[in-house]
């Protein structure tokens, strides 16, 4: 777009923003004039307090070291720009998700917020994060469908199905979504599915919801 001009670019959210070790992979959606933005972050009251600097960082990210545990938490605007902290919205949880918990896109089916959101339960699943479900009516308390395992995953090597996304057409809702193979790669796949067969459930996606 001719008005994008990333010297222009601010920070509007940072690690010593929210008390946490690092943030990173954020998810927008805009419901009824607000900015919701989901972020993964490290909180320090999650990370084990026996933790040294270089475990926590020594690998530049701490999503991916030993102690490093991850939690997604939610911040909100009236402009896109300045953002008011609200805390932690989804936890990591004690079974397949225990490492972390990274909301990845989010649908509206009236009158229920829907979030995919992926997870991991120890540093051997290092990007081999599975899929889970939580939901919400308000944006503000969310519940987990998937406690005890994932609701997506591939059939192939470690089951790795992550980073999922939608995308809203005029006829249809395309899902968009990172996956293992059999041979261990990654890469992305799509699904893509005719609205009239979802109407029936009143999906829309949360970019929609602000309509």
């Amino acid at each position: 777009h001719g008005d994008f001009d990333p010297a222009r670019r601010q920070v509007v959210l940072s690690a010593g923003d929210v008390d946490d070790e690092g943030v990173k992979d954020p998810y927008l959606a805009i419901v009824g004039g607000t900015y919701y933005i989901f972020v993964h972050y490290a909180p320090r009251f999650r990370q084990s307090l026996n933790a040294t600097l270089e475990e926590l960082h020594g690998t530049g990210n701490i999503f991916a070291t030993e102690p490093g545990k991850g939690s997604t938490g939610i911040a909100t605007s009236l402009d896109g720009v300045n953002f008011e902290w609200q805390g932690e919205l989804l936890p990591p949880g004690d079974s397949w998700d225990s490492k972390l918990t990274r909301v990845d896109t989010m649908a509206y089916v009236p009158p229920i917020f829907t979030v995919l959101y992926s997870g991991r339960s120890g540093i051997e699943e290092t990007y081999e994060d599975r899929t889970g479900i939580a939901v919400s009516f308000d944006l503000k308390t969310f519940q987990k469908l998937t406690p005890h395992k994932p609701a997506l995953q591939s059939v192939h090597a470690t089951g790795s199905l992550r980073y999922s996304d939608i995308v809203v057409l005029d006829d249809s809702y395309v899902f968009y979504y990172e996956c293992v193979r059999a041979d261990g790669a990654h890469e992305i796949r799509m699904n893509h599915v005719p609205k009239n067969n979802c109407e029936h459930s009143g999906v829309r996606s949360a970019r929609q919801a602000s309509q």
